[in-house]
């Protein structure tokens, strides 16, 4: 997977995520005790893996990405041994898988 096919691959994850979450938030403001059934989880994972299966992903670096470093929004940083960086965006991840 090259970096453009790598970023349209996050970049729609990322859309998705974001479509999810406003419909979720427009539903709770019509009923205040709505409760969201998330069924799209299934679809979520199997996407990720998907991504990190074209990666060679072993270190998880995709999944640590989206969730823990909420798509490069925290700017956290990772690396291999001594080299460390702030990974912002899906460059940085992609540079970053590509380095070892």
């Amino acid at each position: 997977m090259d970096k453009a096919e790598f970023n349209q691959a996050i970049n729609s994850l990322k859309s998705f995520k974001e479509i999810k979450r406003n419909i979720s938030n427009n539903l709770r403001t019509l009923c205040n005790d709505f409760t969201v059934i998330d069924f799209t989880y299934v679809f979520e994972d199997a996407y990720i893996h998907l991504i990190e299966l074209a990666m060679n992903d072993k270190s998880g670096w995709i999944d640590w990405f989206i969730y823990e470093n909420d798509f490069g929004k925290k700017e956290m940083a990772a690396g291999y041994d001594t080299v460390v960086k702030p990974i912002k965006n899906n460059d940085d991840l992609y540079d970053l898988m590509q380095s070892k």
